[in-house]
Formats: structure tokens, sequence, C-alpha cells
């Protein structure tokens, strides 16, 4: 398919590419966290307790695993694989290319080389997973806000005003589209593909429902845990903004691993509270953000990595 080989071709000049993103990368973390002293950052690394790590762990290996249990079932259904062994493998593989990539684009090849099979299905095995994550995701954005808007009004922000309203248009706009699409030729490629997933079985809808809503409660617990570790303690406040900051951040990604990004989204709704200094919340946010960049990324993308080049020399 055309869309696909356009991507590919994105990532063809390997250097240039690189350069490109990691220049992004380093403008976007700086201006984001340029008025964060480092000595205050290791100040706060150095009061954290052991011990308040451990669950942060637990829930980051529990995202994962929830995050490979929906995919086995997708690779399932799309008969692309029965094995556990390739489900986790695929996942890990992923993680490294998505870190390495801005938008996560990287994530959509995650079983090239390693599963030998229709790679349009392959693509958009990949592309289902990830609406499901983005999906949740967003429901879960939403009820914060409604949340906020009807209990602590104060707390709203134009932004999430307007992405509100953004996705009430796009949820009209979409079901038009997917009507739409059989008769148009461009789409309806990609509305056969897609329609396999139409015969998920009732049992496996819901599994994969709960799979998507586990994975993303096991994050949210593990980035508010470590929040409180870092001295934001009210459990309220850091759980709002939390749920709405990871809902934006999709739309937003534009650097590797998410840096820069994902402590300005945590700063930005943190700070809409009004509950705590903004150099703390700033220094917070940064700390967790480099946490769960070991914990979620670059842990995963190195075992990924390995696993990889392990299964290419055995073959």
């Amino acid at each position: 398919m055309r869309f696909i080989e356009k991507i590919k071709k994105l990532n063809s000049n390997k250097y240039i590419s690189l350069l490109v993103k990691v220049t992004i990368t380093i403008l976007f973390f700086i201006t984001v966290n340029r008025k964060i002293e480092f000595s205050r950052l290791i100040e706060l690394f150095s009061t954290i307790k052991i011990y308040a790590i451990f669950p942060v762990i637990i829930f980051g290996f529990l995202n994962i695993l929830f995050h490979v249990g929906r995919w086995h079932l997708l690779l399932q259904t799309s008969k692309i694989s029965d094995s556990k062994r390739v489900a986790w493998i695929t996942i890990l593989w992923g993680t490294l290319l998505a870190f390495i990539t801005p938008g996560r684009v990287g994530e959509l090849f995650r079983g090239n080389g390693i599963i030998a099979s229709d790679s349009k299905k392959m693509f958009f095995s990949v592309l289902i997973d990830k609406i499901f994550t983005i999906v949740v995701l967003l429901i879960f954005g939403v009820v914060s806000f409604f949340i906020k808007e009807l209990f602590y009004k104060s707390y709203v922000t134009n932004v999430e005003f307007y992405f509100i309203v953004s996705l009430i248009a796009i949820s009209i706009i979409v079901p038009f589209v997917i009507r739409l699409a059989p008769k148009i030729k461009f789409l309806r490629g990609v509305y056969n593909l897609l329609s396999d997933y139409k015969y998920l079985s009732v049992q496996d809808k819901w599994r994969v429902t709960l799979f998507s809503i586990a994975e993303y409660i096991a994050l949210i617990a593990e980035t508010v845990l470590l929040f409180r570790a870092l001295g934001i303690l009210n459990l309220k406040d850091c759980a709002l903004s939390v749920l709405t900051a990871y809902a934006v951040m999709p739309f937003i990604s534009v650097s590797i691993g998410g840096m820069g990004v994902r402590e300005g989204s945590f700063a930005f709704f943190m700070n809409a509270t009004a509950q705590y200094d903004v150099n703390q919340i700033a220094t917070a946010s940064l700390g967790a953000s480099l946490i769960i960049l070991v914990v979620n990324l670059l842990i995963p993308s190195i075992i990924g990595g390995v696993w990889f080049w392990i299964e290419k020399k055995e073959v």
C-alpha cells in the first residue's frame, strides 16, 4: 500500500532523519525545562524513598503486561500468530522503535523482521492496537474534564475546553467517514483490512477492552505514585491532572521518547490546580517524566533490542 511505503521512505535517510529527531528533542526538552535548576532535581531525587519506587516498577510492568495481553489477542484474531513469545518480542521491539521516533511512528512497524506475514495486515493490526490505547486515553481524559467542570471549575484550562470541542466534532465526523469508506477508492483498501476486526467475538471484544482499561489504570497508578513520592501529595489534584495530560500527549508527541512533551503536559495541567509552587511542580514533573522514561521506555527498549538482535542472529 502506498501509504505504508511513504511512511517507510520518511526514515530511509537514517542519518538526516536521526539528526532532525535529536535536534527537535533537544530544543523541545531545553525549552520546556529551561527554568529548572539541576541542583533542585538532584535534591528531589535524593529524597525519594527506595520502598516508594517498588510499586512504581510493579505498575510499570503491569502496564506492559496488559498491553502484551491485548496485542496477543489481536494477533490471534488476525491469524498472524498464536505465540505469546512473538507478542512479547514484538511489543518490546516496538517500544524501542517508538522510543527513537517522534510521535512513536516507528512502532507501527514492530512486526517487521520478526513475523513472516502480510506486512499490510501487520501494519493495520498495530494501528488497531494503537487506536485502542488512544481511545481509552481520550475517554478517561474526557471523564476527568467533566469531573473538573462539575466539581472543580477553576481547574479547567482553555486547552482542555478546545480539546473537548475538537473531540466532539471528530466523534460526529468519523461515523460518516466510516460509512462512506467502502465507496471511496483510496479508503476502500483500508476499510477492508480494518473490517477484519468486526468479527471479534463478543467475549474477545470485552477482553480487548478490559486489557486496554487495565493497561491505562496501571499507567495512571504508576504516575500518581511517582508524583506522591516526589512530594505532590494531593491525590485528587494529581490524578485529575495526569488523566488530562495523558489524553493530550498523543497529539503533541514531537520528540524522541516524549522528552519535553511528557513533563510539559504534567506541569501545565498540574499548575491549573494552583495548589503547589510552580517550581516544585516543574521539578516534580521532570523527575516523574525521567523515571517513566527509564521504567516504561528505556528498559523495555534495551530488552527488545537485545532480544531482536538474538533472534536475527539465530536466523
